[in-house]
């Protein structure tokens, strides 16, 4: 079966350098496997999506370089479907109508005003084997009925999330690890509507130099903010392929294609990655990618000055520039 991967954004705000990260892992697998790269535009959040997002979402990763097979899908176009599997749920007893005091309702088709809820089995162990993380469990005693259709007749996001990737798939789901704690209700329902289990695997965070989340408010985190100010798509490329993960060779520049030839998708201990400030990344940029290796190995620049040389053992030197500042890590508590 070949692999299909999915990159889902949400535009309720401009491409974050994490979903940007997210967006090129997806990327990098499904090239390295010769698999298919899926965007959906998971739109269901009326109040808070602008069309004007999503444009500017779409413009930013093909500034990246970062194509896709099919789509983008837009999520809310499939609102019949994913009301079909709501009563479905429903007609079998594996969901519940609810009010705003959160009682349950009498009945098994669904009633405008009122909201759905997905009925948590008892006593059961919700397991999954994450690639990044390893064997993870839930027990279903500390889940809640959640709900998956609101009372406005618009479906949640886990309720679209897993009939989406089913309909489509979707093989192989490679996201943020805030996401984790949702995979355990996912799993459920597509239990319930019997479709096969994707593989997981949670990408560590980034995060500031406090070792705090990254944070719009505080931290330098829209890409649209860094092509304005005049870095280069391979650098950004190629400098947020090393946060998370690194090249056998330890060599840190190098063309698109040399990294989806060696894209690995391997287990570890979670570590959170936090980029260099933006002095350093810029330094780095600007002396790097003026020489960026292109597919054949040739650089992108008639520039007299030296380009980077190999050791022996496979570490990179600069003769005129220096080494570029690795991602300090930290571990992330399991």
């Amino acid at each position: 079966m070949t692999d299909r991967v999915r990159f889902a954004p949400s535009p309720t705000g401009y491409l974050h350098v994490g979903s940007a990260r997210t967006a090129l892992f997806n990327w990098l697998h499904a090239r390295s496997v010769g698999g298919t790269y899926v965007l959906r535009i998971e739109d269901t959040d009326a109040e808070r999506n602008r069309p004007e997002l999503t444009r500017a979402l779409l413009d930013e990763l093909e500034w990246l370089g970062l194509d896709w097979d099919e789509g983008p899908h837009l999520q809310s176009e499939r609102r019949d479907r994913h009301r079909e599997v709501v009563e479905d749920l429903l007609d079998r007893g594996l969901a519940y109508l609810c009010d705003a005091d959160n009682a349950e309702v009498a009945g098994t088709s669904l009633v405008d005003g009122l909201a759905v809820r997905f009925r948590m089995p008892d006593d059961r162990t919700v397991a999954f084997d994450d690639v990044v993380r390893g064997n993870v469990s839930f027990d279903t005693a500390d889940l809640e009925d959640f709900v998956v259709w609101r009372s406005n007749g618009t479906p949640m996001f886990l309720l679209a999330n897993a009939v989406d990737d089913a309909d489509m798939g979707i093989t192989h789901a490679i996201r943020g690890e805030d996401l984790l704690s949702g995979v355990p209700k996912v799993l459920l329902l597509l239990d319930a509507i019997g479709a096969p289990r994707p593989t997981y695997a949670h990408l560590p965070l980034l995060v500031n130099a406090s070792r705090q989340k990254l944070s719009k408010r505080r931290d330098d985190v829209a890409m649209g903010d860094f092509r304005e100010r005049g870095y280069l798509p391979e650098a950004m490329v190629n400098y947020l392929a090393l946060l998370g993960w690194g090249p056998p060779d330890d060599i840190e520049v190098r063309s698109w294609s040399a990294c989806s030839r060696g894209w690995t998708r391997r287990r570890g201990r979670p570590r959170r990655s936090t980029p260099a400030s933006s002095t350093a990344w810029s330094t780095w940029s600007r002396r790097s990618c003026a020489r960026w290796p292109t597919s054949s190995g040739s650089s992108t620049s008639s520039s007299s000055r030296s380009r980077p040389t190999t050791r022996s053992r496979g570490r990179r030197s600069w003769s005129t520039a220096p080494r570029r500042p690795r991602c300090s890590t930290g571990r992330r508590p399991l």
